[in-house]
């Protein structure tokens, strides 16, 4: 510290430097000014974008593709309940916004594939997304023991499940062949329960999500802040987690 004309200041000036406490020498500030507005501008519009996606666009159409496939008796019913004809008139996709006379045509085989090939895709970003945000909450809180031990074990419990389900997706059938072939001899080589794969693989999914909203719950109801504060703040975390 030094002090100057009686203000005391963090750190003394180079010598010869006249302070100017009225009128104060500043630097880069219009570079942080744009930098800092595109930066945020362009934050914000992906923000939005991604709302809007999750929010209406993916979920209308989610919920009436699922629908419909429950209304036209392809979902909720046993595959050996189900006519071919039948399953391959649910492959049918029309472009109604294009042209509505007009009808794309995916094969049951395509279908299978790309079953099989979601399930893998899926398991590696949800689980290090995961990840990503236990560590952004290990540096909120990095002092607490127990609060240590929480994120970690999370993080141990989510990357093995992880692993565990992506081993499984990978490799459901012997042989491999049989994952998504629908030609192949039903009597021929074997598969894992992949329904129960699946309701394991969402049960993991709620229970780790649970887990990563509560673990700073502790942390933020200890700090001093009003009540409405607290809840925003939760409210924050919730938000991010989703």
């Amino acid at each position: 510290m030094a002090e100057i004309n009686g203000t005391l200041v963090a750190v003394a000036p180079p010598e010869g430097y006249i302070v100017d406490f009225d009128n104060p020498a500043r630097n880069s500030i219009t570079g942080a000014y744009v930098v800092s507005g595109i930066g945020m501008s362009l934050a914000l519009f992906f923000l939005l974008q991604r709302l809007f996606v999750k929010t209406f666009v993916g979920s209308i159409a989610i919920q009436a593709l699922t629908l419909r496939s429950f209304v036209n008796g392809f979902m909720g019913v046993h595959a050996w309940e189900i006519p071919f004809d039948l399953f391959q008139d649910a492959t049918f996709v029309r472009i109604r916004y294009l042209r509505p006379d007009t009808k794309i045509q995916l094969k049951p085989a395509f279908l299978q594939w790309a079953n099989y090939i979601n399930s893998i895709v899926y398991t590696v970003p949800t689980g290090l997304s995961k990840v990503v945000i236990l560590l952004f909450l290990l540096e909120i809180n990095s002092t607490q023991k127990w609060y240590r031990w929480a994120v970690f074990g999370t993080i141990f419990v989510v990357v093995g499940s992880s692993i565990g389900i992506l081993i499984a997706s990978i490799f459901p059938c012997t042989p491999l062949q049989k994952a998504w072939d629908l030609n192949f001899p039903a009597d021929e080589g074997h598969c894992i329960d992949r329904p129960a794969m699946f309701q394991a693989t969402a049960g993991l999914g709620v229970a780790t999500d649970v887990v990563i909203i509560a673990i700073p719950v502790p942390t933020v109801l200890s700090l001093h802040l009003s009540t409405k504060k607290k809840a925003a703040l939760l409210g924050l975390f919730v938000i991010g987690s989703a």
